[in-house]
């Protein structure tokens, strides 16, 4: 890239940052945007958080029916 290329390109962008900065409609976006991404953060979290438990819970009543359905040693067999 050309040293002018690079001067435009600085400048376009202080100005571009600059603007963006002190406009009120980008700063309430910006606002509500961020909102936004935290609320759906937290749903998500939550929901992970509920399949997980709903998970331990089959996973502890498939572990206990695998328990009751286990073959009882025959007392009268002889190993």
């Amino acid at each position: 890239m050309s040293f002018f290329q690079r001067i435009a390109n600085y400048v376009t962008n202080e100005f571009l940052v600059e603007g963006l900065a002190n406009n009120r409609a980008f700063q309430r976006f910006a606002i509500r945007t961020t909102k936004m991404a935290e609320e759906l953060q937290q749903k998500a979290t939550e929901a992970s958080r509920t399949f997980q438990k709903e998970l331990e819970k089959e996973m502890a009543k498939e572990a206990q029916k695998g328990v009751n359905a286990a073959p009882k040693p025959d007392p009268t067999r002889k190993p």
